[in-house]
């Protein structure tokens, strides 16, 4: 079977593959987040749709059912689980500044 035909709409062989360099993947990340306002559960789901769910769970160390409840909007992330995504994408959760 064609690999083409199992992916989503959404894939893009070109960005996937600039999605597995780290400093890429930090910066489209955060661009998400400042530049188009996504949250960050909806900016996880761009690079997980984008990269494709085996590719960015294997990314995450995380089965690929795992990741699909991850990027569900419907499910509760882990704070655990969230720090997890965003080590890989070369940031950290932190409340600096909300005081």
């Amino acid at each position: 079977m064609d690999k083409m035909k199992t992916r989503s709409k959404e894939w893009s062989e070109d960005i996937a593959k600039k999605l597995n360099k780290k400093s890429y993947r930090r910066n489209f990340f955060l661009t998400l987040v400042r530049e188009e306002s996504c949250s960050l559960r909806e900016a996880i789901q761009i690079i997980a749709t984008t990269m494709g769910n085996a590719e960015f769970s294997k990314l995450i160390q995380m089965t690929p059912s795992m990741t699909s409840r991850v990027v569900n909007p419907k499910n509760d992330i882990r704070t655990k689980t969230l720090e997890q995504i965003l080590k890989k994408f070369g940031c950290e959760l932190s409340a600096k500044g909300i005081c």
